[in-house]
């Protein structure tokens, strides 16, 4: 780099000439010497190097926490870091107490994650909770303590915390008073508005890879060389979500949390924040962006197997001109896509809902919470006088690509909601199939899940089907 980044730590200017490529953590512990944050596992898993990241949003400032071992350097520009240094007072803060006194430390390597990722729930937009509080330390682990007494220091603090259930300053007000925070948080705000947007560095050459969330990414690029080139597709959109002309119209650039947390999603799909509650830990959905899943291309993406099932459209931009693709034509094999080079997904749409619809979203791991799935399913149904007059169904980790089931759609549709449709249904979805044996599971064993899968669709549904032995493994 010609020119070096600088940073405002604890109000001493730091410089460095880092590539933006580097990883947080790695500029954290090296070059600030801020070692509280723990480098484990490197992948995003453990959460010990959980940090938060605060930005201006919608006008307002909010803070997240994310894996820094994920976060490339470039990637925190005109945001406000904070590490567990920057929330350690005189006295401990009534979480804090409350592990202690729960006895739930034990080494304390991985204590300061997870103060940072309690950290980061207490100053969310979100109304505070007991199940919200446990979710939110749900993607940090810690062998050696033992999960019950971090659960009962939570209980424990959540009882009796008395913070404000207020979002925005108010809160923030409150985690001040109680200890939480410095009061230096409450000048944030304004400070961030008077940073410059970040310029474009020029490339020099080097390999240029469009960059939003990288929670996939930054795994691939551990190897790369260091000089490659991060195009950060970060520019701030008032509304990510809309509906426009009869369409939910979806950001490429939407993070995980931000669809869990829409109430425009919810009001046609009530378990939508349920269904993403699957998709990784509370930092991974904090990076992970709509568009990074669909272009990642796992055969067992989440958010693919959902859009799959609700027949979306991708439309992708290059410069001045959009062209338009629908989701399920948009694999070509393996990691493999309809998109030219020199296009970007922008944005995804999907009709609204209409009449008596139903909709549901099943996976199947070996963990319930923070795994990829074995075999994942979605289902699009509007239904009348007992026919199915429109749907749509989709399977995950069965083909070399997430999958639409065209042919079981078509054999479906306006027949007769029964169990032998549904039996012969389930079958022609095992010849379009073509799953392999691996890790996650053996051929057999994943063919099974997915008859499983479609019934349980269905019995969700139609609670009034006679389920029987025959049905469920004839």
């Amino acid at each position: 780099m010609d020119n070096p980044i600088i940073f405002i730590s604890n109000g001493k200017e730091v410089r460095t000439f880092l590539s933006p490529a580097v990883t947080l953590l790695d500029f954290i512990r090296k070059e600030l010497n801020l070692t509280g944050t723990k480098e484990g596992c490197r992948e995003g898993d453990c959460g010990a190097c959980t940090v938060l990241v605060g930005g201006i949003e919608n006008g307002g400032l909010f803070y997240r926490a994310v894996n820094s071992c994920l976060v490339p350097l470039g990637m925190v520009h005109g945001k406000h870091l904070v590490t567990i240094e920057g929330v350690n007072q005189k006295a401990l803060s009534p979480f804090q107490e409350a592990l202690i006194n729960e006895g739930a430390i034990q080494c304390g390597f991985c204590t300061p994650g997870i103060i940072m990722s309690m950290t980061g729930y207490l100053l969310s937009d979100r109304y505070l909770s007991l199940e919200g509080a446990i979710d939110a330390i749900g993607g940090n682990i810690c062998r050696c303590t033992g999960y019950e007494a971090i659960k009962r220091a939570v209980y424990s603090f959540m009882m009796e915390s008395e913070i404000s259930l207020e979002a925005g300053r108010k809160r923030m007000e409150s985690l001040i008073e109680k200890g939480f925070l410095p009061f230096s948080f409450m000048n944030i705000e304004q400070m961030l508005k008077e940073i410059a947007p970040l310029k474009t560095l020029s490339s020099n050459g080097s390999p240029e890879v469009l960059f939003a969330g990288g929670t996939d990414l930054m795994l691939k690029m551990r190897d790369r060389p260091p000089d490659i080139h991060l195009h950060f597709l970060t520019e701030e959109k008032e509304e990510k979500i809309i509906i426009e002309k009869g369409f939910f119209v979806l950001d490429a650039g939407l993070s995980v949390t931000e669809m869990m947390n829409s109430e425009l999603l919810k009001s046609s799909f009530p378990e939508f924040g349920s269904y993403l509650r699957l998709f990784g830990s509370e930092q991974i959905r904090n990076m992970a962006t709509l568009g990074g899943n669909i272009v990642n291309a796992s055969p067992a993406a989440d958010l693919v197997n959902i859009f799959l099932a609700l027949d979306a459209t991708l439309v992708l931009k290059n410069k001045n001109e959009n062209r338009e693709v629908t989701l399920k034509d948009f694999y070509l094999g393996y990691k493999q896509f309809d998109k030219k080079g020199s296009e970007r997904l922008s944005k995804l749409r999907f009709l609204l809902p209409e009449g008596n619809y139903f909709f549901n979203y099943e996976k199947i791991s070996r963990r319930q919470h923070l795994d990829i799935a074995s075999v994942n399913s979605s289902i699009y149904m509007e239904a009348e006088d007992g026919f199915i007059r429109k749907i749509h169904i989709s399977a995950g980790g069965v083909a070399p690509f997430p999958l639409y089931l065209k042919e079981t759609a078509q054999f479906f549709k306006d027949r007769q909601i029964t169990y032998e449709n549904i039996r012969d249904g389930a079958l022609i979805a095992q010849s379009e199939i073509s799953p392999i044996s691996d890790i996650r599971g053996s051929e057999e064993y994943k063919r099974l899940l997915l008859r499983q899968l479609l019934l349980a669709h269905f019995f969700k549904f139609f609670p009034e089907l006679t389920i029987s032995a025959e049905i469920l493994f004839a």
